[in-house]
């Protein structure tokens, strides 16, 4: 017997495979909720059977709820024309789908892609365009401003949207207060939303005004976004934006409240001037393999508390990403033993990242083990280094939402004259099912450090 995996990515040949040598296993992945997992809201592991938009040739769940009826009763190989001929149907629609204000601003609107066959030159100066081609962006010539936010349909544009939105920082050098934005994705009721939301959280005072500073930055929080987003939700009864999508807003907006990377004075530990910015020099100190404990305390379920020995290894490789400078694979493994006096091996993968712009970011990787599945954190350097025992102590923080979960976190870098000596990273987790703390303590091996 031979287990075969389907997926989404799977090639299905026409001609069924002839299996001689063996009895396969078809498996095709389907959701499931796995308790404890963190990655996922509540628990909720996402199979390939979710994601219509992968298999359905443009149909929607509302577009089958609404002819149910035609659909069913159709054969198989009816199907593909009268879906399209259905997915073309509504699309016709959409164009006489008029733009949405959201109010209170005067500014700020959304509508379905369609809507821009029926502008005039002066209905808008400036324009979001949410869509993965990029053909209709360089044809339209009526705005002042353009932005073009590559996503692609359905989730996956969700997950486009978290790196995309930080084309929206280049609009406040582009508008005035008295100009209007348009913001359009394919249906308009949710990438284009979530796009519209950071634009009211980056640019927009509390009563809708279009604010032309950046002093409003550093007052993002969580509240603050649901506040904006019941802006729209009020203003668009058509706006449904996945919580995909509200996370990837989320992780755009809370994660770089501060990205500024600051410079490292040469007296503050010892160095030559080798050293130019916080965040270059720190990467560059991660590469090698790390002695690691970890400590858990979890309040809701003592059980899963406990302690965990091991090492964690940052091995550099060739980036993945064009807008990465410098990347490691991290791994990480070791023993845990619980509370309850239960031990078992641990192995865990991320990504770090060096950007083009001298930040630094984590990222979940894949069930493959390799490749970046979407960011976790983005380090925020703090203006200033403590000391500690003749060290330099560098302090990043960073936060992630995860549906209800909020995770906060601190790292910490000590420097010495020989080089980064040790690093302490701490999680602190809330939400509904979770309240715990993650604290680990890297340090270098005796005969790692020898070398260094």
């Amino acid at each position: 017997m031979r287990p075969i995996w389907i997926t989404r990515d799977s090639r299905i040949l026409p001609e069924k495979d002839g299996f001689h040598d063996f009895h396969p296993v078809i498996l095709c992945t389907a959701s499931r909720r796995v308790s404890g997992a963190e990655i996922s809201e509540k628990g909720y592991i996402q199979g390939a059977g979710d994601d219509n938009e992968g298999w359905s040739q443009g149909l929607t769940p509302q577009l089958f709820w609404k002819h149910k009826q035609t659909l069913m009763s159709a054969t198989e190989p009816e199907l593909p024309n009268i879906i399209q001929e259905l997915v073309d149907e509504d699309k016709k629609a959409q164009k006489t789908v008029r733009a949405t204000r959201i109010a209170p601003t005067t500014w700020l609107s959304i509508a379905p892609l369609p809507k821009l066959d029926d502008m005039s030159k002066d209905d808008y100066r400036a324009l979001i365009i949410c869509e993965e081609s990029a053909t209709r962006f360089s044809t339209l010539t009526l705005a002042k401003a353009k932005i073009h936010l590559c996503c692609r349909n359905g989730k996956l544009g969700s997950r486009d949207l978290r790196k995309e939105l930080q084309k929206l920082n280049s609009l406040r050098l582009q508008l005035t207060s008295k100009e209007e934005v348009l913001v359009v994705c394919p249906d308009g009721k949710d990438i284009s939303v979530g796009a519209a939301l950071a634009l009211l959280c980056l640019y927009a005072n509390d009563d809708g005004s279009f604010r032309s500073d950046s002093t409003g930055s550093s007052l993002l929080s969580k509240d603050l976004i649901k506040r904006r987003l019941s802006w729209i939700m009020t203003s668009s009864l058509n706006a449904k934006p996945s919580r995909a999508t509200l996370q990837s807003v989320n992780d755009f907006l809370l994660s770089s409240r501060s990205t500024a990377n600051n410079p490292l004075e040469d007296t503050a530990v010892g160095q030559s001037s080798e050293i130019q910015t916080s965040s270059d020099y720190i990467f560059r100190q991660l590469s090698g393999k790390w002695h690691m404990e970890r400590k858990i305390t979890n309040s809701l379920q003592p059980g899963f508390a406990g302690s965990i020995v091991g090492s964690a290894t940052f091995q550099e490789r060739p980036p993945t990403s064009d807008e990465v400078n410098s990347e490691y694979l991290y791994s990480e493994s070791g023993k845990f033993e619980t509370a309850l006096g239960v031990k078992m091996d641990i192995r865990r993968r991320w990504i770090w990242r060096l950007s083009r712009q001298d930040s630094i970011s984590v990222h979940f990787v894949k069930t493959d083990g390799e490749s970046e599945d979407y960011v976790y954190n983005v380090l925020a350097f703090q203006p200033s280094a403590l000391t500690d025992g003749g060290l330099c102590v560098i302090t990043a923080h960073a936060s992630h939402p995860c549906g209800d979960d909020f995770y906060d976190s601190v790292y910490e870098f000590h420097i010495g004259e020989r080089g980064l000596a040790r690093m302490e990273v701490k999680h602190k987790v809330k939400g509904p099912t979770k309240d715990y703390v993650s604290e680990t303590w890297y340090s270098w091996r005796a005969e790692d450090e020898m070398t260094r």
